[in-house]
């Protein structure tokens, strides 16, 4: 690098293909008084590379994960040791880390950390901000909608960048985000939406209607198209539980011969879930299926059924993939749940505000993929 500025007279930027020259040409940039007029990137996100992006001195790092690569290597080796075939090439995803995130406040609301659910978006959004360098404060609103009102105030008044919420009700957030827009911090909805589309910036979430479609299909093809369902919902005003039985009652539509006869709201709650199940079956209700919005409340049904006596109906299925409901499928007390991957909602809500903070535009919509795990 020395070398290279003896012979030329201006440099702008300098790429390293990894993060040790990088440090190397900081010296050089030093040596000549310009280090604080050179542009520098490299490749490979070592410790020392991300204490000058901190000093300023360095501006972006690659990180590739070589963690991955190991696992995916393991992976591929046990694979082939039990005869298994394996692709020429597995891609790693790579993550860009620059010095605009570094030390800047990312605030998090959370609509229920006691939820598993919200602990794996959580574990997400924490994951992330280790690695792109901001500071991540979390609030739980224990779905309470004038507590995450509470939260989202603090957050205001230690002056966080950019805000991310999951909302308790999809209507009542509304006023708070615009008491953030006036105080000119950016805000990311998660998982629900706001019903005020139009003052966030993006909202990251799985396509809940197109998941509760899938729990529709699913719960008619294992009925061969005729039986009784009993619907669980979950907290009224929420999207998340609009957009999943309302996709779910137009796949139902589709079959003529298979009717929901009984729809009871639990809140999202197991013990609720439980509770007003084990009202419905000392009525004598009996039904073919139960679909519950989320796996908290499939197991708080399948709780109400084990505690009563009586057998579960031959279909259950969840919404989330939390560990309690895949152990379940695992073991053949529940048929399916539909996984939403929160852990991935999380961190992409993370690095969606670092990009922000790059002055990057964001997509109004950013998908999270959606996969239906059974025992089949």
């Amino acid at each position: 690098m020395v070398s290279l500025l003896l012979k030329h007279e201006k440099v702008d930027a300098v790429l390293c293909a990894n993060d040790n020259m990088a440090l190397g040409v900081i010296q050089a940039l030093d040596m000549s008084g310009i280090t604080d007029q050179v542009w520098i990137g490299a490749y490979d996100n070592i410790k020392e590379a991300r204490n000058e992006m901190r000093n300023k001195r360095m501006h972006a790092t690659i990180e590739q994960h070589p963690e991955l690569m190991g696992q995916y290597g393991v992976e591929l080796a046990a694979r082939v040791m039990n005869g298994g075939s394996v692709p020429d090439y597995t891609p790693i995803h790579l993550d860009l880390i620059t010095f605009e995130g570094f030390d800047k406040k990312i605030g998090l609301s959370v609509s229920d950390l006691g939820n598993p659910f919200f602990t794996q978006l959580h574990r997400g959004a924490r994951k992330a901000a280790d690695l792109f360098g901001v500071q991540l404060s979390v609030s739980d609103a224990h779905n309470d909608e004038a507590e995450q009102l509470v939260g989202i105030q603090q957050f205001i008044q230690v002056k966080v960048d950019v805000i991310v919420v999951n909302p308790t009700n999809t209507v009542a957030i509304s006023p708070a985000i615009e008491i953030t827009n006036a105080a000119e911090i950016k805000v990311i909805t998660v998982d629900r939406k706001s019903s005020r589309h139009d003052i966030v910036i993006s909202h990251i979430a799985s396509d809940n209607a197109a998941g509760g479609r899938m729990a529709g299909e699913f719960i008619a093809g294992k009925l061969d198209g005729k039986g009784r369902i009993l619907e669980v919902e979950g907290i009224p005003g929420t999207s998340a539980a609009h957009d999943r039985g309302q996709g779910f009652n137009e796949a139902i539509r589709r079959y003529p011969d298979i009717k929901i006869t009984e729809r009871v709201v639990a809140c999202f709650d197991r013990n609720k879930a439980r509770n007003v199940v084990s009202r419905l079956l000392k009525s004598g209700s009996s039904f073919d299926a139960v679909f519950a919005h989320n796996d908290m409340m499939i197991l708080g049904v399948m709780d109400a059924f084990k505690a009563a006596g009586i057998r579960t109906p031959r279909v259950v299925v969840g919404f989330d993939a939390t560990s309690e409901a895949l152990m379940a499928i695992k073991e053949g007390r529940l048929t399916a749940t539909i996984a939403q991957k929160p852990e991935t909602m999380g961190w992409m809500a993370i690095q969606s505000a670092v990009r922000l903070l790059r002055g990057e535009k964001l997509d109004k919509e950013i998908p999270v993929e959606l996969e239906l795990v059974s025992g089949d």
